[in-house]
Formats: C-alpha cells, sequence, structure tokens
C-alpha cells in the first residue's frame, strides 16, 4: 500500500496539512527547522511517493510535458522527435506524456507540444483562456495559430526544393514523388512537399509521376519502389 500523507503526520506528531504544505514547500508556510526536516526524514525512511494528480489539483502544477501525435504517431520521424524531447528534458522535474489526442481536463499538462494538429488547437484553444499551460506547435509546416506561444516548423520547403534542383541540375530527368497516400489526398490537404513537387516539375519540363507505398516501413518500401 502507498504511503500516505497521514501515515507521516502520525509518526511526526503534527497534522496531514503541515505535512502536505512542507512536502510540497508551500510559500509563506513557516515551521521550525526541526520539523521541517523530520517530516521529510521520515517521508523519505518510509519510501512516500507523491499522488502527482492529487497535487497538481492543490499546487496548480503537474510536472507533466504532453506530447500530442495525433494521427502520424505511426510515422518514423516520431521516433526521433520524442527522443530528442526525452534528452532535453531527463535532468528536469518533468515528466513526458504521449498522447494521440488533446487531453487537458485529464492531465493538465503544464506544456503541450502539438505536432501538426491545426484542427486540434481550432477546437481547442478556448480551453487554454483560463490555464498557465504554455503551448508550442511543432511539424513539417506552419500552421498560423496567432495565440500559441511559438511555434517551429522544419523547413522542408526549402529543403525539397534544394533536392529537386540538385537532381534535375545533375541530369535526372524522371523524378519521383513517394507519398504514403493518393496524391489527391496531399493536393486536397495542399501539402507543401506535393505543391513544391508539381511547381518544379511544371518549371523545369519534367513529366510527373506519383507513387504510393504501403504506410509501414516508409523508407524500406521507398527503396524497393526506387531500386
Amino acid at each position: 500500500m502507498p504511503v500516505t500523507l497521514g501515515q507521516i503526520a502520525k509518526e511526526c506528531g503534527v497534522s496531514n496539512a503541515t505535512v502536505s504544505r512542507i512536502l510540497n514547500n508551500k510559500p509563506g508556510f513557516s515551521v521550525t527547522d526541526e520539523l521541517r526536516q523530520s517530516v521529510m526524514d521520515t517521508a523519505k525512511r518510509l519510501g512516500y511517493q507523491p499522488n502527482r494528480f492529487a497535487r497538481s489539483l492543490i499546487t496548480g502544477k503537474s510536472d507533466i510535458i504532453s506530447f500530442v501525435g495525433g494521427h502520424g504517431m505511426g510515422y518514423q520521424l516520431y521516433g526521433s522527435i520524442l527522443h530528442g524531447i526525452r534528452k532535453s528534458l531527463e535532468k528536469s522535474k518533468y515528466s513526458l506524456l504521449i498522447e494521440d489526442k488533446l487531453s487537458l481536463n485529464r492531465f493538465n499538462p503544464d506544456g503541450l507540444i502539438v505536432w501538426n494538429e491545426d484542427e486540434v488547437l481550432e477546437l481547442e484553444k478556448d480551453n487554454f483562456a483560463d490555464r498557465d499551460t504554455k503551448v508550442v506547435g511543432f511539424g513539417d509546416r506552419f500552421i498560423d495559430c496567432t495565440w500559441l506561444q511559438s511555434y517551429i516548423a522544419i523547413d522542408s520547403r526549402n529543403a525539397i526544393r534544394e533536392a529537386l534542383e540538385y537532381l534535375w541540375n545533375i541530369g535526372k530527368c524522371e523524378i519521383g514523388c513517394v507519398h504514403i497516400m493518393s496524391c489527391d489526398h496531399w493536393v486536397i490537404r495542399k501539402d507543401h512537399r506535393h505543391l513544391i513537387y508539381d511547381q518544379i516539375a511544371e518549371e523545369y519540363g519534367f513529366p510527373k509521376k506519383c507513387i504510393e507505398i504501403p504506410h509501414i516501413n516508409i523508407r524500406s518500401n521507398a527503396r524497393k519502389v526506387i531500386y
């Protein structure tokens, strides 16, 4: 059974509220150094682990950074992204929560990273009005949500343009565009990768060739198509 505040309070001869204020380092709460140390030592000896969600109701802080990936959670790129986020949080007090949809009321995260989910952001933006949650948009295309604290976008447009220009300049005249869905899907979505490909194809005059591959093992399937 988990150790409770009541057990610590009983051993130290104080109230549950006193133990809670000491363990949460509540500002403005004054006790003797001896009592504070006694409570801390007793909590450590008994193996007390704070209930993060209960504490968040009191402090308003959950020490959670939530990453919302939406429908693209299966993409191979996510592994590298999540590894980078986890490395950044290693020496901090924060834990990383990975979700496929937004659950603000369940976990009350202190920070939120949203990957390319403009629909989610638009639907949920009103829920942030009364919160101190810091929200960062992140992805391979820019989402125009002015209420975001910041947005990090991969500059795929210029990268794709440079790649296509390089291939053309070294004499490659048959250049295909590989997708995990039909081209119609990306045209409707106004995906910048497809738009740049179409634009360069028209500028240089090479025939457009869209190739659809399975969603699983994207890189290996793309190589099979090429070779």
